[in-house]
């Protein structure tokens, strides 16, 4: 066992790995309520969006502490090779294109939720929109019926 150094955050870094565990097991068990509700032919609307939500808060929290210890998959074909220096800068680098990458998606994902704040967009509203569209349809259509 390797000899692993304080960090500052460390503490912080662990209470996201516990909390990404507790999601995960939310998760199976909203995934077996999805099974059965299935079976059984009732179930919550939203199902799988709740599991993909789900599904990513349980990848992003434990990344902090596997990043500290060192632990997160990567390729050791070009950096066995490399000096210390070498791999502080490759290091430098691969963070540096991570963080723009996060950064753009936050920036998309950010002005989408705007956009759909300021319209009131929601899968609720969507659906009963749709809904009040087919009764108007189907008033129209008895209405047009009713005349002739």
């Amino acid at each position: 066992m390797e000899f692993i150094y304080r960090v500052p955050g460390e503490k912080a870094a662990r209470l996201l790995a516990y909390l990404g565990f507790i999601v995960l097991v939310i998760m199976a068990i909203w995934i077996l309520v999805d099974v059965f509700s299935g079976i059984f032919r009732w179930g919550f609307p939203g199902m799988v969006d709740w599991v993909e939500v789900l599904n990513v808060i349980c990848i992003a929290l434990p990344l902090p502490f596997m990043t500290i210890r060192r632990k997160h998959i990567y390729m050791t074909l070009i950096q066995k090779n490399l000096t210390a220096g070498q791999q502080r800068i490759l290091d430098i680098i691969t963070f540096t294109i991570i963080f723009l990458f996060s950064a753009l998606v936050a920036w998309r994902v950010s002005i989408e939720a705007l956009y759909s704040l300021k319209n009131w967009e929601s899968m609720n509203l969507s659906q009963t929109s749709y809904h009040q569209k087919m009764l108007e349809l189907k008033n129209h259509t008895l209405i047009f019926l009713k005349k002739r």
